[in-house]
C-alpha cells in the first residue's frame, strides 16, 4: 500500500494563506453571513489523527502512512496532533498539493495542524496558548 503512494506525482503546494489576526471567535460572529450558501456535496468528512511525533520510532514510515490514509479517505478536513518539526517538510511534500495546511506553532517540540480541501471556504484562524500548561501546548 505504501508503494502507491510513492508513485503519486508531485503536486505543488496551493498557495499559502496568511494567518489572519483578527478577534477571537466570539467578536468574529458578528462578521459571519447569517446566512452561508449550502454546499453542494452529499457529505463532509472530518478526520482526526494523532500522529505520535513524540514516539521517534519508525516515524517517518508511520506518517508516510498516515498521510496515505489521508489522502486515500480524502476527507475535507483534518485535525492534527503531536506533529513534530521534522514531519513538516513531509507533510508537505505528501499532501501539500492536496490540502492548505495551517499549523499552531512550528518551532515547538510538538504542535497541532488543520488540513483543509480546496473545496471548504477559510475564513481565519488564530492559536491561543494554554496558559497553564506545563507542555507547552498552543
Amino acid at each position: 500500500a505504501l508503494d502507491n503512494f510513492f508513485e503519486c506525482s508531485s503536486i505543488e503546494h496551493p498557495t499559502k494563506k496568511e494567518e489572519d489576526d483578527a478577534q477571537p471567535q466570539e467578536q468574529r460572529k458578528e462578521q459571519v453571513p447569517k446566512a452561508l450558501p449550502t454546499p453542494n456535496m452529499d457529505s463532509f468528512t472530518v478526520m482526526s489523527w494523532n500522529v505520535d511525533g513524540l514516539d521517534k520510532k519508525s516515524l517517518k514510515t508511520r506518517f508516510t502512512a498516515a498521510c496515505y490514509i489521508i489522502s486515500t479517505i480524502s476527507p475535507e478536513v483534518v485535525f492534527l496532533q503531536e506533529l513534530s518539526p521534522e514531519l513538516v517538510p513531509q507533510l508537505r511534500s505528501n499532501l501539500g498539493g492536496e490540502y492548505s495546511i495551517l499549523l499552531s506553532t512550528p518551532s515547538q517540540l510538538y504542535f497541532t495542524g488543520v488540513l483543509l480541501k480546496p473545496n471548504v471556504d477559510y475564513i481565519s484562524h488564530k492559536c491561543f496558548p494554554f496558559a497553564n500548561s506545563g507542555m507547552g501546548r498552543a
